[in-house]
């Protein structure tokens, strides 16, 4: 560090090198120097997968590269760099002044080269890349369009946080391929009738319009609160947020410590070519009446079925009259109608510890 402000103080005495002194005057930074305050140099943001490379950095690496020639270079036969003629101040004076303002006066093309030769390593070392450029959403409703900016929770196969990203990247076909995965949950709510109550999928929803499903099916948000993995109290904040937002029942009506935590299952489907699901899903049910509002952009219809009429639906889903959601499809094949049978004695049936692979 010392060296470079040496440097730069030899500088101020020469007025050809005042063009390459302003430029050089931000290197402090990049050998533990304060930072500009208002160079946001480069942002690599890892939870949207884009890459801000901006100009002032661009140019900073260039200078970095040449500063370090001066300070380490050769020059004929031997060594002239600062570091070895630290002893012999005015001749470093003399070499110094010129290399620097021949490095700022370098032609453009070969700064384009560099420009190049840069963004080309930075984005090798870039996992993903943010998905908007290459996928039309201008035909989506807008309203789940602004949805697709949530950040979900991506976990691992044992269902452990290993960061976050949107619901968009988290639904793409090609994301799923590559193995990204984030944690769901669907809640199944009975009435005291012990109906299960229903909702077909509104026509604006993204992944799987128009189908039939559970009460509700969607994604605790990496915040503070839907995080929390104690008795999985996060997953079922999430699942009272989203009762709300659905199906329009009161916060005050289901509230978390009312929600039962069953078990996970994981399971990967399409949509369709480009959205998909691959979720470690927990199963949450609810025993209660409740008050109903639904949100029209979330909810086509709505009913309360017994377990004879639930099985009609499957008859007419085989048929193709209606259309049912894979993961719904998958635990009422697997598991609904065993717990329904049981809705008095769950607790046989709750496994925290297992992942049932689909």
């Amino acid at each position: 560090m010392a060296g470079v402000n040496h440097f730069i103080r030899s500088l101020r005495t020469h007025r050809s090198s005042h063009l390459a002194l302003s430029k050089l005057q931000g290197l402090r930074s990049l050998f533990g120097g304060h930072r500009p305050p208002n160079d946001r140099g480069l942002a690599v943001s890892w939870g949207s997968r884009t890459v801000k490379l901006l100009p002032s950095v661009l140019l900073r690496l260039f200078l970095a590269a040449v500063l370090s020639a001066l300070v380490t270079g050769y020059h004929g036969e031997r060594p002239h760099g600062l570091s070895f003629q630290a002893e012999n101040p005015s001749y470093t004076y003399d070499h110094t002044t010129v290399l620097a303002v021949v490095a700022v006066k370098l032609p453009s093309a070969c700064l384009l080269v560099i420009v190049g030769l840069l963004v080309v390593s930075v984005l090798g070392h870039v996992r993903r890349f943010e998905m908007t450029s290459e996928v039309n959403i201008s035909h989506l409703d807008e309203q789940q369009v602004k949805l697709l900016a949530e950040m979900c929770i991506l976990i691992d196969e044992n269902d452990n946080k290993i960061g976050a990203d949107t619901k968009k990247n988290c639904h793409l076909n090609e994301n799923i391929e590559k193995g990204l995965l984030h944690r769901a949950f669907s809640v199944f709510l009975f009435n005291t009738e012990n109906k299960l109550l229903l909702q077909q999928r509104s026509d604006a929803k993204i992944t799987f319009p128009g189908c039939f499903t559970n009460t509700c099916c969607s994604h605790p948000l990496n915040n503070p609160s839907e995080l929390e993995e104690n008795e999985a109290i996060g997953v079922r904040r999430a699942a009272q947020r989203r009762l709300k937002a659905e199906l329009g029942i009161p916060l005050e009506e289901v509230l978390p410590e009312e929600i039962d935590y069953i078990t996970r299952i994981h399971y990967k489907a399409q949509s369709d070519s480009i959205w998909g699901e691959n979720e470690i899903d927990y199963i949450l049910f609810v025993r209660k009446n409740v008050t109903l509002n639904p949100d029209p952009n979330e909810i086509k219809s709505y009913c309360y079925v017994s377990k004879e009429e639930l099985r009609e639906l499957i008859r007419k889903a085989a048929k193709g009259d209606v259309k049912l959601t894979p993961w719904f499809k998958i635990i009422v094949e697997t598991f609904l109608f065993k717990w329904w049978d049981n809705l008095n004695h769950m607790s046989q049936f709750i496994d925290h510890e297992k992942i049932h692979r689909m």
